[in-house]
C-alpha cells in the first residue's frame, strides 16, 4: 500500500461573495516551485494530477475520524493546483473553529532529492483537509463570487 503523505499550504483568506453568487471556497492548494515552511519539499511545476471532485475534509485521514465537508473541482494551472468548492455549513464551522489552512494528501509517485530538498516530480492529490496552520504562504483559501471564475463554467 503506498504511503499518503501531505504538504501543508497556507492561511484562509474570507471574502464576502459579490452579487447572487453563492460564496465559494476557492484555493491554490499546491503551489509550484516553493519549498515548504516547515520541511525541504518542492513541487515541480506540473507535477500533480488530482480527481475532480475532489474531497475536502474537516482534517487529514490519517488523524482518524475524518469527514467529507465537500466536495472541490480541481485545475492544475502555472502556479499549482487551483481548487473551487462551495461554502456549506460544513466548511464554514470549520472556518470558524480555526481551520484556516489547506492541506493537500497526496502519493509520491516519482521524487528526486537536490541539495537536501525532495522534489516531487510526480503524485496523485487524494484530498484537501482544512488544517489550522500550513507550510506554504503562497497557497490561500478564500471564499468569493463563482462569478469571478469563468473556467468552472456557469
Amino acid at each position: 500500500m503506498a504511503e499518503v503523505l501531505h504538504a501543508t499550504g497556507g492561511a484562509v483568506e474570507v471574502r464576502e461573495a459579490d452579487g447572487a453568487h453563492a460564496p465559494r471556497l476557492v484555493g491554490l492548494a499546491v503551489p509550484f516551485g516553493r519549498v515548504a515552511g516547515d520541511r525541504a519539499e518542492v513541487f515541480s511545476p506540473g507535477s500533480v494530477e488530482a480527481a475532480s471532485p475532489l474531497p475536502i475534509y474537516d482534517r487529514h485521514t490519517t488523524e482518524g475520524g475524518a469527514q467529507v465537508l465537500t466536495y472541490a473541482s480541481t485545475e492544475v494551472r502555472e502556479d499549482g493546483l487551483h481548487v473551487e468548492a462551495p461554502l456549506t455549513p460544513f466548511v464554514q464551522k470549520a472556518l470558524d473553529a480555526g481551520r484556516r489552512s489547506l492541506s493537500v494528501e497526496f502519493r509520491a509517485k516519482r521524487t528526486q532529492w537536490t541539495n537536501g530538498v525532495r522534489e516531487v516530480l510526480s503524485a496523485v492529490v487524494e484530498g484537501v483537509a482544512l488544517i489550522p496552520s500550513g507550510a506554504y504562504d503562497q497557497a490561500k483559501a478564500e471564499v468569493r463570487s463563482r462569478q469571478t471564475f469563468p473556467w468552472w463554467g456557469v
